[in-house]
């Protein structure tokens, strides 16, 4: 296993539900970022990790769970072995998402 490219920092999207002034990423709620589709992420991004040897992906935005997809990326992260972390200002967290994320 590659050592060097143990964890992936995946900025997922570059949309947000805040727009902090001093946002490391450029994320804003005040433009819509059209996000790289599933199918793409997978093939493009979580696959190619895989074979490098990448064993943790730290999911991050904007707003990582902005994304209409998030749960499926989830799932197919989690499916092909991958430890998972999500970077996240909170807003968006209830009981609900947090059982869907934990399942």
């Amino acid at each position: 296993m590659n050592q060097k490219f143990h964890t992936l920092y995946f900025e997922s999207t570059r949309n947000c539900n805040f727009d902090c002034k001093y946002c490391s990423t450029g994320s804003s709620r005040k433009k819509q970022y059209k996000d790289l589709p599933t199918e793409k992420i997978i093939d493009r991004i979580f696959k190619p990790a895989k074979i490098i040897g990448t064993q943790f992906i730290d999911f991050s935005g904007g707003e990582f769970l902005l994304r209409k997809d998030y749960k499926e990326l989830l799932a197919e992260a989690n499916k092909m072995g991958f430890r998972i972390g999500i970077v996240t200002n909170g807003s968006l967290l209830n009981d609900k998402v947090l059982t869907e994320i934990r399942n």
